[in-house]
């Protein structure tokens, strides 16, 4: 109901359930051990749409993080996810978070179930860039091609339009994360690449380098939304509704509604919708989602089962152990979710010594391609 944790020197952390103690529980809980309480957090849960990369996560982790009223900010890149922390009250820095995410060129949608529509427009805007890096690809072979035959203008028109079409979400990405977050990301090396060879007349470099990373952004892309689909199935095993014993009759309730104590009914060829034991009646169970056991699984009165698996023959009464949230099935998901987000030590220290070789590199290359024309030891082109 109330928990407690030290959240640095003579401070704590209080986090308490809402549904089962109000906030003046708590404080006149405070007040009993004359304890005050001090300023209140909000913590929310934000899908972010438009992430095709780690990096990608990173820059808004860090620039959401530095807007006023954020007290902490956390980025799941493959859930896809934002966890953030804001100082009451909310709305100001709830807006300003949205107006930031926009401007990095990602997206939070008003409501974090997307209805159909919503998942519509996703599925076409998705399209949409994967059609236009094809088209870019298709062009940039056609201007090699054109380019063979002599017709060097029209060749680099096409290049042109490439790099303008493919390149500018690049460009403006990397550019807005430079401003937020004082940094360069990969986005903005890429665009310095290709500016840099358009600066010396390499129109087929530059349009080939924003090919192949559109090309990257892409597959990793897939791969991240196949992984989140991978999780979502998972989560989406356990039944909406439930049967349940009351008062001697069988009726049909939410799964949400289901209590720590109840009787549920699970008839053959449905799903358990809860972790609990046997009861009443016996059949095999395929519970492969849980334990990854390839066959069914013989139950009798007394044995445990699991929300989310298969009920295959007989008729099951089941008393419900797992309050609704809290089974063995939504832990696994969590879990898999929270390691997600976590930085492997290889990570941070990747993120470290990037904060300082980035810059230096940059530094580097702007120093070799000025000082020796300036010198006199070089032309610009060489």
């Amino acid at each position: 109901m109330v928990s407690l944790e030290e959240a640095g020197p003579e401070k704590i952390l209080v986090t308490y359930d809402p549904d089962r103690c109000s906030l003046a529980c708590v404080t006149d809980a405070a007040d009993a051990i004359g304890t005050r309480l001090g300023r209140r957090f909000h913590h929310e849960t934000l899908p972010v749409q438009g992430m095709d990369c780690y990096d990608c996560a990173q820059t808004i982790e860090r620039a959401v993080g530095k807007l006023p009223g954020v007290s902490s900010c956390s980025v799941s890149f493959t859930g896809g996810l934002m966890n953030v922390e804001y100082e009451d009250p909310p709305d100001a820095a709830a807006s300003a978070l949205r107006r930031k995410v926009s401007t990095l060129g990602y997206r939070i949608p008003h409501e974090p179930e997307a209805g159909e529509e919503e998942q519509a427009r996703s599925f076409w805007a998705g399209r949409r860039r994967e059609a236009v890096t094809a088209l870019s690809a298709a062009a940039v072979v056609i201007a090699g091609t054109l380019s063979l035959f002599g017709l060097d203008p029209a060749a680099t028109v096409l290049f042109a339009l490439v790099i303008v079409t493919s390149g500018y979400p690049i460009a403006r990405s990397g550019i807005a994360a430079a401003g937020a977050t004082h940094r360069p990301d990969i986005n903005l090396l890429m665009t310095i690449a290709v500016i840099g060879a358009v600066a010396i007349g390499a129109w087929m470099e530059a349009a080939l380098v924003v090919v192949l990373y559109a090309v990257g952004a892409d597959l990793e892309s897939y791969a991240v939304n196949r992984a989140r689909k991978s999780l979502g199935d998972l989560l989406s095993l356990a039944p909406e509704r439930a049967r349940v014993v009351r008062n001697l009759v069988e009726v049909e309730i939410d799964a949400q509604e289901l209590r720590v104590a109840d009787q549920a009914v699970v008839r053959p060829g449905e799903r358990i919708p809860a972790d609990g034991r046997v009861v009443g009646g016996s059949s095999a169970v395929n519970q492969a989602p849980i334990t990854g056991e390839s066959e069914p699984v013989d139950k009798q009165p007394g044995d445990q089962v699991f929300a989310g698996t298969l009920n295959a023959e007989g008729r099951l009464v089941i008393d419900v152990e797992s309050a609704p949230g809290d089974t063995t099935l939504d832990r696994i998901g969590r879990a898999v979710a929270e390691a997600q987000a976590k930085k492997a030590p290889v990570q941070r220290w990747v993120d470290q010594f990037a904060a300082i070789y980035t810059p230096i590199v940059v530094a580097v290359a702007v120093l070799t391609t000025a000082v020796p024309p300036l010198l006199g030891l070089g032309s610009f082109e060489t």
